[in-house]
């Protein structure tokens, strides 16, 4: 999910379904600068530049409440409140949420 493109960028991507539609969400966060962009879907969402290890993006898609988390080096994308990564089961197949309650 995360990767260094430049030693002073990283890029996180998460690829996920709500109502199944498939999306792909993106962060690109510059170290040097604090710029960050979030992309959904190729389109640019959301862009701004601060030089702090922490940022929050709330954002509602198809009625589904998501959620860009940032604390230092770790970057966290939340669904309904509930952690990316939890939503993959054991076997780790992601769990693609049907209703906007789960």
């Amino acid at each position: 999910m995360q990767k260094n493109y430049y030693r002073s960028k990283k890029k996180c991507q998460w690829t996920f379904k709500l109502d199944n539609n498939k999306h792909i969400l993106e962060l690109e966060f510059s170290i040097l600068s604090g710029k960050r962009k979030l992309i959904l879907d190729g389109r640019v969402l959301h862009e701004s530049m601060m030089l702090s290890s922490q940022f929050q993006y709330p954002f509602t898609l198809e009625g589904f409440a998501l959620n860009i988390l940032q604390q230092g080096n770790t970057f966290e994308l939340r669904i309904n409140n509930k952690d990316f990564s939890h939503l993959y089961n054991q076997s780790n197949q992601l769990f693609f949420p049907t209703s906007k309650n789960q």
